[in-house]
């Protein structure tokens, strides 16, 4: 995960099995509709596989120029 262009948290899957269900994505709150972030999400991008140097920083030049900020 990159917060403001930084990497913060990243973690490699062990081998094994998935378990999966059909259940709802809660984004900035625990719990569904309780338990609030302090936070203002700007945008987000679920990207389905590991992204190159190159793409994480397109990625993140998109993001910014829809926030209209400007990267360091």
């Amino acid at each position: 995960m990159r917060i403001n262009g930084a990497q913060v948290a990243s973690a490699t899957l062990a081998g094994g099995d998935w378990v999966t269900f059909n259940a709802g994505m809660t984004i900035g709150a625990r719990d569904g509709s309780s338990l609030f972030g302090d936070l203002m999400i700007y945008g987000l991008l679920y990207i389905d596989r590991p992204l190159a140097a190159a793409e994480y920083a397109r990625a993140e030049q998109y993001m910014a120029r829809l926030a209209g900020v400007t990267l360091a």
